[in-house]
This record gives C-alpha cells, structure tokens and sequence, in this order.
C-alpha cells in the first residue's frame, strides 16, 4: 500500500480523538493553532504514525474483543485485525514499514 496523504492522517488522528484548535484575539486577528491528544497534552503537529502512537492512541478504540497480528511472510508486513473468537479476518493492511501495515489495518476497518 501507499503512504498516507495528509489528509488521512488528519482524519485518522482526529478519529483517535485529536481535536485541531485555533486561537485568535478577541478581535478576531488568527495568532496560531494547536492540537490537543485525547489524553490532554498540547501538540503542535499531530504525532508521527508509529507502533508507540498507534499502541497508544487508535488500538484501545478498537475494543478488546479484537485481536492484532502483525507479521512478515514476504517483503512486506502483514497486520490482521479479526475478532477473537472467530478466524475471519476483519481488516488487513500491507507495507514495507510495520506501523503503516497496522495503520492500514486500521483504516481499512473504519471505512467498511
């Protein structure tokens, strides 16, 4: 698979809880923007797509009757997320680097 455009990543993040605000004067007059994570903490960018932020952010808004498996049977990784009481995978996602595999995992299950 490809790499994330801007605009999935933001829609993604913003799915996991990230909130995009501006500030401005009480005139109106635009003096800077911000996000803030779901746990709080400010953030000038939204994070990096990581296994530590995915783990962190995206995997506990699946639900815990879900199971993740993340490997490499070629020269891509493989992740599936599926239910655990069942062997039907529910979404999968490829790619060459082991974070954007689950990212598009992830993905692939918040648009079916």
């Amino acid at each position: 698979m490809n790499e994330p455009t801007q605009e999935q990543i933001k829609e993604f993040w913003e799915w996991c809880g990230f909130e995009f605000i501006k500030t401005s004067t009480k005139w109106g007059a635009y003096t800077g923007s911000y996000w803030i994570s779901p746990c709080g903490p400010i953030h000038t960018f939204l994070p990096d797509i990581d296994l530590n932020n995915l783990f962190k952010y995206a995997v506990p808004k699946l639900g815990d009757s879900l199971e993740i498996e993340l490997f490499m049977p070629s020269t891509s990784w493989l992740c599936q997320i599926k239910q655990r009481t069942t062997t039907i995978a529910t979404s999968q996602g490829y790619h060459k680097d082991p974070a954007l595999a689950l990212f598009w995992a992830i993905w692939e299950m918040l648009h079916k």
